[in-house]
């Protein structure tokens, strides 16, 4: 029983050494078998792959890194062009209701330059209109100044007396009224004849000063509207001043005067033709003995 025992145990032994011896010859051919070597790379192959296995991991990581941030920016492009496109949306809503407004202020304009124009021409007419106005008031102005003037001198020629009025009846007719009157004094054929009739009452010293003094302003003014009433003045007056030697050529004296002497009144200023300068009426003046 022992023998056995001792037999199994040998060969057990025997079996396990030629095991050892078995695998110790083919260890590297078993290494194949268990773990399929001959399948694989060689180890620098292998550690060229984990290398670039981990690079392309870290490319990996990286890109989905990158994916991310591209997702999240993304979604902030997203929500900034809806942003925009609201604010888009609103321009263009303020654009259309600008536009809206646009077009009522060109009709507002439309109208306000009709109305600049409608304002200008009445404008135009309104200067038109002061333009006439001021004319008229110009006219009517000279008017009451013409007639001022013949009022005046016809107040003056009813202060004469009724023996002169009644005198120069022929010349001034009734002369009841300023046009009346006026209408007489324009008449040329009669400034001669009422020149006569004022240098007669001088010399014969028939009235007074005052009623000689009025006669002769209504002579000057008889003589004015004479001129007045022509194109060119038919007469002109002549000027002879106080204290100078008494000449023919243009005086004449009163019938009291000094033979001898100088001129010491002007009582009635003569007048001659304007153009050819012919006497018609002389001056008719005081001469005496010294100045006055």
């Amino acid at each position: 029983m022992s023998d056995k025992i001792e037999s199994k145990k040998k060969c057990k032994k025997y079996i396990e050494k030629c095991i050892e011896e078995y695998i110790e010859t083919h260890l590297v051919e078993l290494k194949r078998k268990f773990i399929n070597i001959d399948g694989l790379v060689s180890k620098e192959e292998y550690d060229e792959k984990c290398q670039a296995f981990d690079e392309k991991k870290e490319q990996v990581e990286q890109l989905e890194q990158n994916l991310a941030a591209c997702e999240k920016e993304k979604q902030n492009i997203e929500k900034r062009l809806k942003e925009k496109t609201k604010e888009c949306d609103e321009r263009s809503s303020n654009y259309n209701e600008l536009k809206m407004q646009q077009k009522e202020l060109k009709q507002e304009l439309d109208v306000c330059r009709e109305e600049k124009e409608k304002a200008e021409k009445a404008l135009e007419a309104g200067k038109k209109t002061l333009e006439d106005a001021a004319e008229i008031k110009k006219q009517l102005a000279d008017y009451e100044k013409c007639y001022g003037e013949i009022e005046k001198i016809y107040q003056e020629y009813q202060t004469l007396s009724d023996d002169v009025r009644t005198e120069i009846k022929g010349l001034f007719g009734r002369a009841n009224t300023p046009i009346s009157f006026f209408c007489c004094a324009l008449q040329e054929d009669r400034l001669d004849k009422f020149w006569d009739y004022i240098c007669n009452k001088i010399n014969n010293r028939q009235l007074e000063q005052t009623q000689v003094q009025c006669l002769c302003r209504i002579f000057d003014f008889c003589f004015d509207r004479v001129n007045d009433s022509q194109q060119y003045p038919l007469y002109k007056r002549l000027d002879i001043q106080r204290n100078i030697p008494f000449d023919s050529r243009w005086m004449r004296k009163t019938s009291d005067s000094s033979q001898l002497g100088i001129v010491q009144a002007v009582e009635l200023s003569g007048y001659s033709h304007a153009v050819s300068g012919k006497i018609v009426k002389y001056s008719l003046v005081t001469v005496g003995k010294g100045e006055q």
